[in-house]
């Protein structure tokens, strides 16, 4: 799968191929169906040096996303495999089921669950 991959800090991004993740207890794999790259992942790109944030490069930058429940680890129950979703912030997701119950803004999976993407 493709992704766009902060490799170095202070540098710009590449479109990488990188392997397709396996869910982790509480984790949902995303097949996302489109993504944004915003302000904050340029401040990332940019702004911090090595030792600033609590992650290593490389990393995936993207976090305003949407997409399927394309897997589930053991423990995941509020989202099922075809499910849309929608991830903002840090790893909340606003599910279609769950905006059906609630304003579209503030529908939200269980935080417990970690979302992880996956590039179309």
């Amino acid at each position: 799968m493709k992704a766009l991959r902060l490799v170095d800090w202070k540098t710009d991004p590449e479109l990488a191929e990188v392997p397709k993740p396996t869910p982790g207890p509480s984790e949902v794999i995303v097949r996302i169906g489109s993504a944004g790259a915003c302000h904050s992942d340029l401040r990332v790109m940019h702004d911090f040096e090595p030792g600033m944030m609590p992650w290593k490069v490389p990393l995936t930058l993207g976090h305003e996303n949407a997409g399927w429940v394309d897997s589930v680890g053991d423990g995941v129950t509020t989202v099922e495999e075809g499910d849309a979703v929608a991830v903002y912030g840090a790893g909340v997701a606003a599910s279609a089921a769950g905006a059906s119950r609630a304003s579209r803004t503030t529908a939200r999976i269980r935080p417990r669950h970690r979302f992880r993407q996956v590039a179309p």
